[in-house]
């Protein structure tokens, strides 16, 4: 890719933030895209609950899926945590 056409391309991104959607082509017209507030959040881990538990209180419909059979992920296995020494389960 050559250095002009790069630099072209980057002086069009900046109005793509203002939501005026993804831009078709050589036609110069924009499209609208329907947005929901919906996430889905893949693993179970101390990472994944935070997004998850955050994206909740926030409103966003929210979906974490794990694919073990309990949620924690390796903050489960270990027996204590800094700095109380409680178990973390």
């Amino acid at each position: 890719m050559s250095l002009n056409l790069s630099l072209g391309k980057a002086k069009d991104c900046p109005g793509r933030g203002r939501g005026q959607g993804p831009f078709l082509g050589t036609t110069g017209k924009y499209i609208t895209v329907p947005v929901t507030k919906k996430a889905l959040i893949v693993g179970g881990g101390i990472a994944g609950l935070t997004a998850a538990l955050d994206l909740a209180d926030a409103g966003v419909d929210t979906v974490l899926v794990e694919r073990e059979a309990s949620v924690g992920g390796r903050m489960a296995r270990l027996s204590k945590t800094f700095p109380t020494m409680d178990c973390p389960i």
